[in-house]
């Protein structure tokens, strides 16, 4: 009678030991069966509504790009200004499906070693309307000098794999605010410009185009250097935004008139440190700060005069 017993219970056991088993190795399997990404990301680029940045050069802080019909605007806060259309339209495909390398880490203890720790990395959201279809933070990148290669490392939030992706994309999304804004100052085909108003320091130039030559005061200006001052003005875009500049009364001003163009109105002002502030209708909200070898300089110092005996 006890050895029925105790084999009822090694029958017992066994079964019991045996479903451990089974269960053991159904989970082994689907870890060693786990497929990893071959892309990191996956959006449709048509229908992107806004990227979403924390910048780590911005210790985090957000800022956003939103679309707004044709135009992109950076936003931050209750400050929004007027993105960089050639930079938003060059870092869209660059997270467009990206292809994965190869697998670089699969746990959360080598993220520091990749730079893609929350603190560490650059987080870039992408949205369709109000909904997140990418989320990835990019890390740090190497370079290949032999086969001239870059290699950068970055994760999908809310997974522990880091991914090794080709291209620097710490480059394109690690930047300040002002690097998305649109810096456009001055913008013109030079050989539509007819006329030039200058009023500086209560000095008032007229410039016009009559035929082929260019008149200042009925005297011909040099059409030399006329050329290179328009050549200079044709394509001039600001650098340094004066943020937080309030208007004031112009030292100067200078309307540019011609055909087949919408006149551009610039302004002048007295900035700080010996510097000058610039604004033009062109790009309104903009403020740009200048010492005498930038923007000053293209507008006021390079005016050409008719030659003097």
């Amino acid at each position: 009678m006890a050895k029925k017993s105790n084999n009822k219970y090694l029958i017992i056991l066994f079964v019991v030991l045996a479903g451990i088993f089974a269960v053991t190795q159904l989970f082994d399997s689907g870890k060693s069966q786990r497929s990893f990404r071959s892309e990191l990301t996956s959006f449709d680029s048509s229908k992107v509504s806004a990227l979403v940045v924390y910048p780590v050069i911005e210790n985090g802080q957000k800022l956003t790009l939103e679309r707004n019909g044709d135009k992109w605007h950076v936003v931050r806060d209750d400050f929004r200004s007027e993105a960089d259309l050639a930079a938003v339209n060059a870092a869209i495909p660059q997270l467009l499906n990206i292809p994965v390398k190869r697998l670089a880490a699969t746990t959360n203890d080598r993220w520091a070693e990749f730079e893609v720790t929350d603190s560490a990395g650059t987080r870039v959201k992408i949205l369709e309307g109000s909904k997140t279809v990418s989320d990835i933070v990019i890390g740090k990148f190497s370079v290949n000098q032999q086969m001239r290669t870059f290699t950068t490392f970055a994760r999908v939030t809310g997974e522990e794999e880091v991914y090794a992706v080709d291209g620097f994309l710490g480059m394109t999304f690690n930047r300040d605010l002002n690097s998305w804004r649109d810096k456009t100052f001055v913008k013109f085909n030079k050989g539509d410009i007819t006329k030039i108003t200058v009023n500086q320091s209560g000095q008032s130039l007229d410039y016009q185009k009559i035929g082929a030559d260019w008149n200042l005061g009925g005297a011909v200006i040099d059409s030399t250097a006329m050329d290179a001052y328009l050549s200079g003005l044709a394509l001039l875009n600001g650098a340094d935004f004066a943020n937080g500049f309030t208007e004031t009364t112009p030292i100067s001003t200078i309307n540019l008139e011609g055909n087949n163009m919408q006149p551009i109105a610039v302004k002048g002002f007295t900035g700080s440190d010996g510097k000058f502030v610039f604004q033009s209708n062109l790009n309104p909200k903009a403020y740009f700060s200048s010492d005498s070898t930038g923007i000053f300089n293209n507008l006021i110092n390079a005016l050409p005069f008719p030659e003097t005996d």
